[in-house]
This record gives structure tokens, C-alpha cells and sequence, in this order.
């Protein structure tokens, strides 16, 4: 992550400390599939999915967009968005093989 995003982040400096460990991890394995999928704003949870099916839905002050959008499969961080960019991708692969019509 650039300096300037990890300076822009230190206002949120739980994420900023996630971000930085995730970056560190290995992708997601190519066979994959999450339990448990959870997507979070700086608001907090805006959506949880249990074995397909959304168990939660927040609600949220939308006068206040999204600054950043943080994705957690099975409890760990796997996609992280900030200032239109994709700061952590542990599923690149997964966009690899998708991109490719399921070859790698």
C-alpha cells in the first residue's frame, strides 16, 4: 500500500492494523467456498450471508458514503476497497481463473 492510502487510513487505525496484516497472508485457496461472508464500511456491518442466504442486513446513514469497503470470509479479511482502489485481494486467484474462462 502506497503511503498515501496508509496515511489516508490512519483515521480508521483498527483497519489500517487489519490491512496491513492481510496484505501479509496468502491468497484464498482456489477451491475455497466461505461459510460465513460479511461486508463492512466504516459504519459497521452493512450485510451478512450464512450458507448462501442473508441473515443480516444494517442500516446505515446514507448522507455518509462508504469510505472504504472491507469483505471477511469465514472471519478473515479477503477484500479490502479504499479510495476506489482495491487495497487487499486474497482472492486473486479466483479473478485470474475467471478471467480466463475457469483456466489458470
Amino acid at each position: 500500500m502506497n503511503n498515501f492510502l496508509l496515511s489516508q487510513l490512519a483515521e480508521y487505525p483498527e483497519w489500517q492494523e487489519r490491512v496491513k496484516q492481510a496484505m501479509q497472508l496468502p491468497p484464498f485457496k482456489i477451491n475455497y467456498s466461505p461459510l460465513v461472508t460479511e461486508v463492512f464500511d466504516q459504519q459497521g456491518l452493512l450485510v451478512g450471508e450464512v450458507l448462501g442466504s442473508i441473515v443480516y442486513e444494517g442500516k446505515r446513514n446514507i448522507n455518509e458514503p462508504s469510505k472504504f469497503i472491507a469483505w471477511f470470509f469465514d472471519g478473515k479479511l479477503g477484500v479490502f476497497c479504499f479510495c476506489n482502489q482495491v487495497i487487499v485481494n486474497r482472492l486473486h486467484i479466483l479473478a485470474v481463473a475467471y478471467k480466463n474462462g475457469g483456466e489458470l
